[in-house]
């Protein structure tokens, strides 16, 4: 709070809501918005307190066969005569053949569905004891992962407990360095009413992508920011609780907090004998929660600004002898969507994606408009561009979807509205283009008559372009104002079977992770690059990864002069991720030399390379 008046402001909003708590008592499924504040723990005197300051809690339920949870049930009566919602941390588990417990997490892909069938037994148990209808929403455990066949077991029981129980069912995956989102960071959708992430490690701007990931799917979704610290491997840092808090605030997200030390047994941030350190961190809960309380709601507009640049995406090429380069992004099937944040879009509060197309579902009655904006980069000059998108418009509504290509300056080239088949399709010819970057645009309207009414939807979009080749395998680098050469080629987009010599070409793996190679022996690629002048060839890098778990797979980076004879090379040695530097200690001089990559002996990935030099002056060349 910054002066007197702001502290005034804000105790007097902390009597009125509480005030108000005691007058009205929500009811348990009122939606939670980023206004209400809660916490994550077990059962504890501090959540049973009529005069919580927090709206909603988060409490574990590790329910067995047989339990009796009449204990857990009486608390969580105190909580709703007291106005407070609870969402229920649900793990059950159920005994195998060999009489030992066993939860969801514990199944692996050999899993039959007599197991889930056990553990969804556990939870109609759970209901026998506890009334659903006071339960704001359950999640199946949390901090989950998608591999080991346990996204088939958390679809599984999902379908098992709601063809049941009317409760709310949120689905919570295990956070990650870049965000576990599913949909959009390789993390696939599962079943589910809602969402709950405890993102703690992203900062800005990771973490409004992976907040518009879930926003995008139009359900809800509880972040619960990290407040704790001391014994635990996740650092508390001052400046990531805001950015995430602010996040929050944009979309509209409620938010939670862990305020635990990090020790079993050890302090949680409300009790007397916490270090002063989580007793600090715990009065910013506290400001934090009476702040969200003030907030007059969110400015949806403000969805359609993001804190990044709209990314160029670069057609790419299957083969050798394809001379036609593309892009296809199928709505219903993608793990890894782009469209949510790597294109431009306005009307972005009124799209949603849930493994379906992309739908115009506005969040209110009345006029809406969406558009969504990729740019997209060619290698190589275009003599055809084709887009293809199927899309739909829903019976009795006055919606309507259309297609267009802009140029690079955003002059329209060509438009296409809804054809009898069910598509949008053009075909502009290459001369139309000015360059080799343009955009492609769909755009759906309409009226809306109820709130979340769908009016239309884009399934897919596939863009294909023919292009000419460079008749000779050779990039031409430029030299910079500063006298330098800082080039830096990404492989995502293959155009290296047009610009260099691939050895053993037949290992090359199709992927959108760049170039790829899972196989025993050695994929070497050789690009020749030439510079208008000499320049003093200083550090090459790659950036990739080579998983040696099982194999002496590798990546490395060479250079030579004659596209044979290697001057010097840098390989990983083990399992790599990230980015292998070659320093050349005693820099080369020349204009014209040749880049070595190398994937050797199993699963291997180089996504780009970069050389650095600089123009060699008079004095380099002085005895």
């Amino acid at each position: 709070m910054k002066n007197g008046f702001a502290v005034l402001g804000l105790l007097l909003a902390i009597n009125f809501t509480l005030t108000c708590r005691a007058e009205e008592i929500p009811g348990p499924r009122v939606p939670l918005t980023f206004k209400d504040s809660g916490l994550y723990c077990g059962w504890n005197q501090y959540f049973l307190q009529a005069d919580t300051p927090f709206d909603y809690f988060i409490v574990p339920a590790v329910v067995s066969e047989g339990q009796d949870i009449s204990e857990w049930n009486d608390s969580l009566q105190k909580a709703r005569r007291n106005g407070t919602r609870v969402i229920v941390d649900l793990v059950p588990r159920a005994k195998n053949a060999d009489g030992e417990f066993y939860a969801v997490h514990h199944l692996s892909h050999d899993a039959d569905d007599s197991e889930i069938e056990k553990l969804a037994a556990v939870v109609d148990d759970f209901f026998t004891q506890v009334d659903s209808s006071e339960i704001y929403a359950i999640t199946l455990g949390e901090e989950h992962i998608f591999w080991n066949g346990r996204d088939r077991h958390l679809n599984r029981l999902y379908e098992l407990i709601k063809a049941k129980h009317d409760v709310p069912i949120y689905q919570w995956y295990s956070p990650s360095s870049h965000g576990s989102i599913p949909g959009v960071t390789g993390w696939p959708n599962l079943k589910s009413d809602g969402w709950m992430a405890d993102e703690y490690h992203l900062d800005q701007p990771d973490m409004e992508r992976a907040m518009r990931g879930y926003t995008v799917m139009q359900k809800p979704i509880v972040q619960i920011i990290w407040a704790g610290g001391g014994q635990q491997s996740v650092p508390y840092i001052p400046r990531r609780f805001g950015e995430q808090w602010e996040v929050c605030r944009k979309y509209n997200i409620p938010t939670s907090y862990f305020a635990w030390f990090g020790r079993p047994g050890a302090w949680w941030g409300w009790q007397k004998q916490a270090p002063d350190s989580l007793k600090q961190t715990f009065a910013r809960v506290l400001q934090y929660s009476m702040e969200a309380k003030l907030d007059p709601g969110p400015n949806k507009s403000s969805w359609d600004t993001v804190p990044w640049e709209t990314p160029i995406i670069e057609l790419a090429f299957s083969s050798s002898s394809d001379t036609s380069a593309s892009y296809q992004e199928d709505y219903a099937q993608d793990r890894t969507l782009r469209f949510v944040n790597d294109t431009a879009i306005t009307g972005f509060a009124d799209l949603r994606w849930d493994s379906t197309p992309v739908e115009l579902r506005p969040r209110q009655v009345g006029p809406a408009e969406s558009s969504v904006a990729y740019s997209f980069a060619s290698a190589f000059p275009i003599s055809e561009l084709r887009v293809h998108a199927p899309a739909f418009i829903a019976p009795e509504t006055d919606a309507a979807v259309s297609l267009s290509v802009r140029d690079s300056v955003g002059s329209e080239i060509g438009c296409a509205t809804l054809g009898p088949q069910g598509t949008m399709d053009l075909v502009i010819p290459g001369d139309r283009l000015s360059g080799t970057n343009f955009q492609v645009v769909y755009t759906m309207g309409g009226t809306a008559k109820t709130n979340g009414e769908v009016l239309a939807g884009v399934e897919s979009i596939e863009v294909e372009a023919d292009v000419v080749p460079p008749q000779e395998k050779v990039l031409e680098l430029e030299v910079n104002d500063d006298g330098k050469v800082l080039f830096e080629e990404d492989l995502r987009d293959m155009s290296i079977y047009h610009t260099a010599d691939i050895k053993e070409p037949r290992k090359i793996v199709q992927s959108p992770a760049g170039l790829h190679a899972n196989s025993p022996g050695v994929l070497e690629i050789v690009q020749h690059l030439k510079v208008p002048q000499d320049i003093n060839l200083s550090r090459l890098r790659a950036e990739g990864n080579a998983a040696a778990n099982d194999s002496p797979a590798k990546i490395g980076i060479g250079v030579s002069l004659n596209g044979t004879d290697l001057v010097a090379q840098e390989k990983t040695d083990g399992n790599f991720r990230g980015e292998i530097v070659l320093e050349l200690d005693d820099p080369i001089q020349t204009n014209d030399f040749y880049v070595h990559l190398f994937l050797e002996e199993g699963n291997t990935v180089i996504k780009s390379y970069a050389v650095e030099g600089d123009v060699v002056s008079p004095s380099d060349n002085q005895p």
